[in-house]
């Protein structure tokens, strides 16, 4: 029987973003605190403009590792919340719990990872190249603090560190408290539109749906939030490893240049062939990785 939607359960679908995002700030505050004052007081005098030109530059360019700290910060208050509400159900008489899968059947994730991630990539780069330019705009900054980042500082933040987090919020605490709400079907498409939403700005929030949903898939069939953790870790450090071998200067990558015919239709054809291995490696996993129901 589902619950009755009220302002605490709206709440509680809210407040896990609004304590990474409070989490980020208080650490970004204190970074801030800290060059300022170093700057202040290792010789640099007090120049009001130049103290604040040099840490404005030093907060720009220290973004990547900002998330990085925040992330792990943010990570114990998730599963304690997470923690909260497994409790919760258990006194409630709503905990389901299942049997633990084959560690060797977390390994058609990784393809799977692979594939959606090289056509959902495909398919927004094609749609970037409809898009007006305030759209690619929103994405400039985001684009430039990646990309000017080193790689192995990418990595640990986009490839590792972020997924976890999000995966926390967002299946771990959004998608289950309202599957308690609503049904599954609803639940997951709500949960990743407020995953594309949660990216803030319009080219990553298509890919952050798409991924959202697959997430929810990867979640609902091992039952366990370890899955969809791994397939986000998979999927993002792909991306990153690509990305570096693939485009080795800095770029914002949000040029907006269209390929021509022949071009376009083998994007096309890529997309069609790694969107059909993903759906047969996902249809593997739909008949392979069945966990049983423990009563308790």
């Amino acid at each position: 029987m589902k619950q009755k939607v009220t302002i605490g359960k709206i709440w509680g679908l809210i407040y896990p973003m609004l304590i990474y995002v409070g989490v980020t700030f208080v650490i970004t505050m204190a970074v801030t605190f800290l060059i300022t004052f170093f700057r202040i007081f290792a010789g640099g005098g007090y120049d009001q403009e130049a103290i604040t030109n040099f840490t404005l530059n030093a907060i720009y360019n220290s973004l990547m590792q900002i998330t990085l700290i925040s992330a792990v910060a943010t990570i114990p208050i998730m599963l304690f919340f997470i923690y909260r509400d497994v409790k919760q159900e258990k006194l409630n008489h709503r905990y389901v719990k299942y049997e633990k899968v084959n560690p060797w059947k977390y390994l058609f994730i990784l393809p799977f990872a692979y594939f959606n991630m090289i056509w959902a990539n495909i398919f927004v780069g094609i749609l970037q190249m409809i898009m007006p330019d305030f759209m690619l705009q929103s994405y400039e900054t985001t684009g430039q603090v990646i990309y000017q980042s080193g790689f192995a500082i990418q990595l640990l933040t986009a490839g590792i560190a972020a997924p976890i987090v999000e995966e926390l919020i967002f299946r771990g605490l959004i998608y289950k408290r309202l599957t308690r709400i609503t049904n599954i079907r609803v639940a997951a498409i709500f949960s990743a539109f407020l995953f594309g939403l949660y990216h803030g700005n319009w080219v990553q929030a298509p890919y952050a749906i798409i991924f959202g949903l697959v997430c929810v898939y990867v979640y609902e069939k091992y039952k366990s939030l370890a899955a969809p953790c791994v397939f986000h870790i998979a999927t993002n450090t792909f991306a990153t490893l690509m990305n570096h071998i693939m485009q080795p200067e800095p770029t914002t990558a949000t040029t907006n240049v269209a390929p021509g015919t022949d071009g376009m239709m083998i994007m096309c054809l890529i997309m069609i062939i790694c969107a059909l291995f993903a759906f047969l490696i996902g249809f593997a996993i739909s008949k392979i990785v069945n966990p049983k129901e423990i009563s308790e």
